[in-house]
């Protein structure tokens, strides 16, 4: 795994606070995570640890997620990854509606206090972010997405990267841009190269 770890993502967070602002670059931030997949658990998961044993990186974690299937006896195995994991650790979840999707949506207030969230951190989310949407956050909207961007902007990039046969492969974290997927600035940037004959679930465990 590349940059499913709380440093990676704290550095970015670190650098782009710290550009944004000096009165709060020492503090913890409110993240509201947006994620549905595998992709999205492990980097997820890394945030919750952090939060968890109080790394002094997050003060706040709330998660988004993707319309669920009706499921009224509540089964966990109809749930997808992102909301099975947060079902279970008991973190607060916010879901968009099945009719609108994102549009329309508004980012509601931190449940620790505050009128907004710091940053909306994307995964493997499936959804484009609107551009009120990432206004609302206090600095800025980060997406990870497990190619070298700019190749294979768009969905299903692991898929692309073995069904070309690329030699490397790779993960990128990026500003989210206001109109386009996968388009924004290259804040950081990892590759690693393609082993013959790698499956799709071995690269995405890598890659995530």
């Amino acid at each position: 795994r590349i940059f499913a770890s709380t440093p990676a993502y704290a550095r970015v967070i670190r650098r782009s606070y710290t550009i944004a602002t000096t009165s709060r670059a020492s503090k913890p931030w409110k993240v509201l995570f947006f994620g549905t997949d595998n992709v999205s658990l492990h980097t997820l998961s890394a945030l919750h640890n952090s939060l968890e044993k109080q790394e002094g990186i997050l003060d706040c974690l709330e998660v988004v997620v993707a319309p669920q299937p009706n499921n009224p006896k509540k089964d966990l195995k109809l749930l997808s990854p992102v909301v099975k994991y947060s079902t279970e650790k008991k973190l607060i979840m916010h879901e968009i509606s099945k009719e609108t999707k994102m549009k329309g949506w508004r980012v509601p207030s931190p449940s620790t206090g505050g009128d907004m969230f710091d940053f909306g951190i994307v995964v493997s989310f499936g959804y484009f972010i609107p551009p009120s949407v990432i206004s609302s956050f206090r600095v800025s909207g980060l997406n990870m997405h497990p190619s070298i961007l700019p190749r294979h902007r768009g969905p299903a990039p692991i898929y692309h990267t073995i069904l070309l046969n690329d030699s490397f492969a790779g993960v990128s974290i990026i500003d989210l841009h206001p109109s386009k997927f996968d388009a924004g600035s290259i804040l950081l940037q990892e590759k690693i190269e393609v082993q013959p004959d790698v499956t799709h679930n071995q690269l995405t465990e890598t890659l995530a």
